[in-house]
């Protein structure tokens, strides 16, 4: 083989290596991009769906507080209509000394009153417009003395040695029946 043959030989070798190499670094580079793309692709989806997830749990919180903030202002207006009503039921209570109803009434009171209390000695206490009618309720029974206090409307009756008392005053009336009442006056609104 003479020299210029073996030059073009080498030149053809080197053209063919040069062609291997660069199909080789033509290759490795198309398999780095292929990752590079897949593992960006990877890392916006992990982000997109980590973005997702904090937007979701930003709008359950929103909707937590908001709801939150629904109920408080729910309690809080219906706290304040049950005021409303408890403060004019007692207001009514006070103007019941005027009452013809209340005054028919009061005499039965006294009496189931003190069924309560133990025979025996009994002060039955009332306000000294109310007097009159608690003496017309108790003057069947022996050993009742009828005192006039400063009291809400209503009476108060005690049989000392035993160290019991009943309260009828309506402030008090209302006060252990007001959970009752309460429940009442929201199912009338609810209904």
């Amino acid at each position: 083989m003479a020299l210029p043959e073996l030059l073009d030989a080498l030149r053809q070798q080197a053209s063919e290596r040069r062609a291997e190499e660069l199909a080789r670094a033509d290759a490795e580079a198309e398999r780095i991009r292929a990752e590079s793309r897949a593992s960006l692709g990877r890392r916006m989806s992990e982000h997109v769906e980590r973005a997702r997830r904090a937007e979701e749990d930003a709008a359950r919180l929103a909707v937590s507080r908001a709801q939150k903030e629904a109920a408080r202002s729910l309690l809080t207006a219906r706290d304040r209509l049950l005021a409303r009503v408890r403060d004019a039921l007692e207001a009514r209570a006070a103007g019941a000394v005027g009452d013809p109803d209340y005054l028919v009434l009061l005499a039965d009171e006294v009496r189931s009153g003190l069924e309560r209390l133990p025979p025996g000695a009994v002060v039955v206490r009332a306000r000294p417009e109310l007097l009159g009618i608690a003496r017309d309720a108790v003057r069947d029974r022996a050993g009742v003395v009828v005192e006039a206090a400063d009291l809400d409307t209503g009476f108060t009756a005690s049989a000392p040695v035993a160290g019991v008392e009943v309260d009828g005053t309506l402030r008090t009336r209302l006060a252990h029946a007001w959970s009752a009442l309460a429940v009442a006056v929201l199912g009338e609104i609810v209904s």
